[in-house]
């Protein structure tokens, strides 16, 4: 074996098979008090810093509040600083980060930092699924622009003044407006089979060129042509039974007020009416009126 030593510092190279389990290949510094084996290489070729029984083909531990590795790659331009490839994954991990500190300081776990302003180019996190498995799985609270959030999912917007701009609002589709063409959000029940999601906010295409299109919601229904519609601020709803129920007052074109029914304008309805009745038998039909109905 080989001892360097330098004033108060002494190290020693060797093959060490006295106090390891076959031959071990050692770096060790016998600095008095501090001596320690920095680096260890086992009979099966697994390195460790700081580690006298390296886990696996790279082992680093540490004491003390220190980086246990840095990679700086300065003339880096189209390689990656660190890279990891298991060709012959299945049920493992090509990487895995852990902490078991109990501590309840907030700490990011992975920090990722686009530390130029200027490289408004730089993405700071990229994912690609070739398969049809998910691409991310968040097991826990995800917040967007919020460092706390109290629900599975929860985004921190802006308020702006009368005109949604891109920090005030979250946004649902594409660059697609073909007419009777729709695209949104699904609420409630879901599983493999889409048609089983009928509880929807959607927006519909117009095809024209201005890319308008008409709001919808979908109740009970995978089917845009059976839902409500709002299109140029007129409200139609569509369906063929229970259109629609009001359990006070009814305004159309203006405040009811002490009406139950108030219709300003021209009001027309296809099919039977009843007031006080679930079930007119008759075009109109009033059950239980105490004080009568005036039609002038």
């Amino acid at each position: 074996w080989l001892q360097l030593t330098s004033g108060g510092t002494s190290w020693s190279i060797k093959n060490d098979d006295a106090n390891y389990s076959g031959e071990y290949f050692v770096i060790r510094d016998e600095g008095g008090a501090g001596e320690k084996d920095r680096l260890v290489i086992d009979n099966n070729g697994k390195v460790g810093i700081w580690s006298t029984t390296p886990g696996g083909y790279l082992s680093v531990e540490g004491t003390g509040n220190h980086r246990g590795i840095f990679v700086k790659c300065a003339g880096a331009t189209t390689y990656s600083a660190i890279q990891a490839e298991a060709d012959a994954l299945t049920t493992g991990s090509i990487a895995r980060l852990s902490s078991n500190s109990a501590t309840t300081n907030a700490r990011y776990l992975v920090n990722i930092i686009n530390d130029n302003a200027l490289a408004t180019g730089a993405v700071g996190l990229r994912i690609q699924q070739d398969s049809t498995a998910p691409a991310l799985i968040a097991l826990g609270n995800v917040g967007i622009g919020q460092a706390a959030p109290q629900n599975p999912l929860e985004v921190d917007l802006n308020q702006s003044n009368g005109t949604l701009t891109g920090d005030s609002a979250v946004h649902f589709g594409g660059p697609h407006h073909t007419t009777g063409q729709i695209m949104g959000i699904t609420l409630g029940y879901r599983e493999s089979n889409a048609n089983y999601r009928k509880v929807g906010i959607v927006a519909a295409g117009l095809s024209d060129s201005e890319a308008n299109q008409d709001f919808h919601i979908l109740v009970n229904t995978a089917n845009s042509a059976a839902s409500c519609s709002l299109a140029d601020k007129k409200l139609s709803i569509y369906g063929t039974t229970g259109i629609i129920r009001v359990h006070n007052k009814f305004g159309i074109g203006g405040d009811p007020g002490t009406h139950h029914l108030y219709a300003a304008g021209t009001a027309s309805i296809t099919g039977s009416v009843g007031i006080g009745t679930t079930t007119p038998s008759v075009p109109l039909e009033v059950v239980g009126v105490d004080n009568g109905i005036t039609i002038s």
